[in-house]
């Protein structure tokens, strides 16, 4: 292991995240999610949130370092979630965005809404 005041460190940490960017990159491409995406643009409904955790399940189980008994208990887990209908019946959009919470923000309240020194300064 190559300790951080030794001179090698410096190349092997460019290394590193090179390569740590490139499967960084690969894997948000896989998910279909995009770095720096506004945080409304994900919602937590589990009727939009079941194919995502199955896409990651598959994507894990795809790995080289998940062993035999982790893959069957992947398996497992991906039956039992379709089994209990995650994402199905009345109550699986309920965490869906519906409002965008950019409207309710500090400067959007004291821009359209009302003003108040006391409270903004």
């Amino acid at each position: 292991m190559t300790r951080v005041d030794e001179s090698a460190w410096v190349p092997k940490a460019k290394k590193r995240k090179a390569y740590r960017d490139q499967y960084r990159e690969k894997f948000f491409g896989e998910v279909g999610l995009k770095k720096g995406a506004h945080v409304q643009d994900i919602s937590g409904a589990p009727a939009e949130q079941q194919k995502l955790v199955r896409t990651l399940m598959e994507l894990t189980m795809k790995g080289a370092i998940p062993d035999g008994p982790q893959k069957k208990h992947i398996s497992a887990a991906m039956g039992t979630l379709t089994t209990v209908g995650l994402g199905f019946g009345d109550m699986g959009s309920v965490a869906a965005n519906q409002d965008l919470l950019d409207r309710y923000s500090m400067k959007a309240l004291r821009d359209n809404w009302f003003w108040s020194p006391a409270f903004f300064d």
